[in-house]
C-alpha cells in the first residue's frame, strides 16, 4: 500500500465583507506547524493566499450541488472582481504549487 495522501494548504472560504481574519490565519498556521512537526501534512503545506468571498452563488451553488463557475457568470466589466474571480485565482495558485 503506498504513502497515504496529505493535505498541501489551506483555503479560507465563504469570508463575509469587511471581516478580519488575520487571528484566524494565524491559529490555523499554529495548527499547520503542529501537524507538519507530527508529519500529518505535507512539509510544504501552507495557508494558500487566495480567498474565496462570500457570496449568494456560493450558497445556491452548494444547495444544488453544482461547482460556482458552472452558476456564475463573467461581468461585462473587466475589472470587477466576483467569485468566479477568487476561483480562478485558486486554480492558478494550486497549479503554481504543483509546477514547484
Amino acid at each position: 500500500m503506498g504513502s497515504a495522501a496529505q493535505v498541501q494548504g489551506v483555503v479560507f472560504n465563504s469570508i463575509k465583507t469587511g471581516i478580519d481574519i488575520e487571528v484566524r490565519k494565524m491559529r490555523m498556521q499554529l495548527r499547520l506547524n503542529q501537524f507538519r512537526s507530527a508529519k500529518r501534512v505535507a512539509p510544504t503545506a501552507k495557508i494558500y493566499e487566495t480567498q474565496i468571498r462570500d457570496a449568494m452563488v456560493v450558497r445556491r451553488a452548494v444547495t444544488l450541488g453544482m461547482p460556482v463557475v458552472l452558476l456564475s457568470q463573467d461581468s461585462a466589466d473587466s475589472t470587477q472582481e466576483n467569485v468566479l474571480t477568487d476561483y480562478r485565482r485558486l486554480a492558478s495558485e494550486l497549479i503554481r504549487q504543483g509546477a514547484d
